[in-house]
């Protein structure tokens, strides 16, 4: 019995083990100064970029977040959003004379 459990111990471990090797253990991105660990995500504080280390059948790559270009239509301006909000909220919003979202 007891030679039962430590064999599923072991067999548990290694799987475990194998897990996390799968899933990034150690691998990290880096970018703009920042060390992103995999399955993380991070604000650029310069800038209302987010980028996110992910592992994709074994190949660390890096997603980033920015806010789209707007193009304005008459009568309408672009707000510039605080830098140090959280995205998206550090986006900019579009303001239209008579209709606010046009």
């Amino acid at each position: 019995m007891n030679t039962l459990l430590a064999s599923a111990f072991v067999g548990f471990l290694l799987v475990c083990n194998e897990i996390s090797y799968s899933v990034g253990a150690g691998e990290s991105c880096e970018i703009a100064g920042m060390q992103i660990a995999a399955g993380q995500q991070k604000k650029d504080p310069k800038s209302c970029t987010v980028y996110k280390c992910v592992n994709q059948n074994n190949r660390i790559v890096l997603d980033t977040l920015t806010c789209a270009k707007q193009i304005l239509k008459d009568r309408c301006r672009e707000t510039r959003g605080p830098i140090d909000a959280p995205f998206p909220d550090c986006c900019p919003t579009t303001l239209c004379i008579g209709n606010q979202w046009n």
